[in-house]
């Protein structure tokens, strides 16, 4: 009896452990469908983003420590598409992380204040005055931390949104800001943005 006990725990064990994994592995995969979002969105490849984008709900992202970082991951996915039906959906996902900044694994990856993507989905939802209140936030935090990474990258977002509503003067300061930034501490990627929104201008 002993023996069958031990066995039908040991079944019990084992299928607890398999349905965990798959759990596990599922919800991984559902992060890296966010995280490749973003990555394809920084390459340029708006096509392939939209697809992403249209294909993945992120409500089914679970609770765990890289669910933030996914949703923000999305949110410069719909940035780069120039809106897209999600923004309403990440908005409400990541309301609750205003005022905070995102870290995982220690601090060896992040995507910075929070706040800096709420502006961007409030912005590609039509809410300017919105926008600006959670950038000047995000800016704020960004500078206490110092991180001039995210400063600039602000400055940058907020500066290319405020150029888009014809508010050219107030871009200006904030625009060149991040490019004294960006050029003093190398940020390649950001210099190019900063290239392509002086041409958008």
């Amino acid at each position: 009896e002993l023996i069958a006990y031990l066995g039908v725990v040991g079944a019990v064990t084992l299928a607890a452990l398999a349905i965990w994994s798959y759990i596990a592995v599922d919800n991984a995969n559902r992060v890296h469908h966010s995280l490749r979002s973003g990555w394809f969105a920084a390459l340029g490849w708006l096509s392939e983003t939209r697809t992403l984008l249209d294909g993945f709900d992120p409500a089914r992202l679970g609770d765990d420590t890289v669910r933030e970082l996914a949703l923000c991951f999305l949110v410069e996915a719909v940035d780069a598409v120039g809106g897209h039906p999600r923004a309403v959906q990440l908005y409400d996902l990541l309301l609750a992380g205003s005022g905070l900044s995102v870290f995982f694994g220690h601090g060896l990856l992040s995507s910075g204040p929070v706040d800096r993507h709420l502006g961007l989905v409030a912005a590609a939802m039509g809410r300017p005055g919105e926008a600006e209140q959670y950038f000047a936030a995000a800016l704020h935090l960004a500078r206490r931390m110092p991180a001039p990474l995210y400063i600039a990258q602000t400055l940058h977002d907020w500066g290319r949104w405020l150029s888009r509503w014809g508010r050219l003067a107030d871009a200006a300061p904030l625009l060149a800001e991040a490019r004294q930034l960006a050029d003093r501490y190398q940020l390649g990627g950001l210099q190019q943005r900063l290239g392509e929104t002086t041409r958008d201008r």
